[in-house]
């Protein structure tokens, strides 16, 4: 499989970058990752984008962004049908990050608890950026609560909870 294949669309797809836009004549795109870990885009790994999968050629780093050569993008002019696109890979497919570690995406449906064990809500995405955000959902209602260690006391992925200790008001004051 050089650029596309057959197989169907990832049923767990976590979101791992985004074409910026193509770099140089060869077909090559600077992609912004969502994290630093390069095991997205080595050589052989298949990325899906735009409705297909497409294997990564080549890839080198540029300051915190990575210059990545696809197959079945040939020049710049296919490189720019990919501008803006995201990138996934299938998560069932990520390597395990061991005890203690845990992949942002697997936040996404975990109780949310304050540490005397109130519940507070369900996290139902995390807001990235500068400084990423917990959404967390209760009664049809959301809050952003800010992804920090002074507030984050436990994630256990496997419990599916997440205890956060946030100062007396800020739930109520950043409801959407």
């Amino acid at each position: 499989m050089s650029w596309v294949s057959n197989r169907p669309a990832p049923a767990d797809p976590v979101v791992v970058g985004r074409v910026l836009r193509p770099h140089g004549l060869v077909g090559e795109v600077i992609v912004d990752p969502t994290d630093s870990r390069t095991v997205h885009f080595e050589p052989g790994t298949c990325l899906w984008m735009a409705g297909s999968w497409r294997e990564v050629i080549r890839c080198r780093a540029q300051g915190d962004r990575w210059i990545v050569r696809l197959g079945g993008v040939a020049d710049r002019d296919k490189a720019g049908t990919l501008r803006d696109e995201e990138i996934s890979v299938a998560a069932a497919g990520l390597p395990d990050l061991g005890s203690g570690c845990y992949y942002i995406h697997d936040l996404v449906g975990c109780r949310v608890e304050n540490p005397t064990g109130v519940k507070l809500g369900e996290i139902t995405a995390v807001v990235p950026g500068p400084q990423d955000w917990l959404e967390i959902a209760q009664h049809g209602e959301r809050s952003l609560v800010p992804m920090v260690g002074a507030l984050l006391k436990e994630v256990d992925v496997e419990a599916r909870l997440v205890v956060i200790d946030p100062p007396a008001g800020l739930v109520e004051a950043t409801k959407a």
